[in-house]
């Protein structure tokens, strides 16, 4: 069975939804630039893992660590942090089932001839990152037995 990880650093970033405009009888598609370069540095991260073409069912494990804002940083906070009065968990934007589909669709055709091929979620999460990093995203594909 085989398994790769990897770590795509900086904010973890949501699949955007299309922009359609009219022009006379016609309607363009537009995609948000942000998520053309997020797919990149997806898919330059997959590439450096030494990521290859998986096949069968697969497994997607995603966690994605945000930077604390500044309150979690102030004395007070880091007392209930440390006593564990804080959560840790990141229940703002964005998504986490977009986070997911950014991941899907940056590595469609790359690590497997498409997303169909996940047929089971491993741990899928969003957390405060421990320091003040600008945050990152851990991913992990298996191939599941059949």
């Amino acid at each position: 069975m085989t398994s790769i990880s990897f770590t795509v650093p900086g904010r973890p970033e949501p699949q955007r939804r299309p922009r359609f405009a009219r022009h006379g009888t016609h309607v363009m598609t537009h995609s948000d630039p942000k998520d053309l370069i997020y797919a990149d540095r997806i898919r330059w991260a997959w590439r450096e893992a030494g990521g290859g073409y998986l096949e069968g069912p697969l497994e997607l494990s995603v966690a994605a660590y945000f930077q604390r804002p500044k309150s979690h940083t102030s004395p007070r906070t880091l007392e209930y942090t440390t006593a564990g009065l804080v959560d840790e968990w990141v229940t703002k934007k964005p998504d986490l089932s977009n986070i997911i589909k950014a991941v899907e669709d940056s590595l469609n055709g790359l690590a497997f001839s498409d997303d169909s091929k996940i047929v089971r979620y491993g741990e899928v999460f969003k957390k405060w990152a421990p320091s003040q990093s600008d945050g990152w995203l851990e991913v992990k594909i298996s191939e599941m037995e059949l």
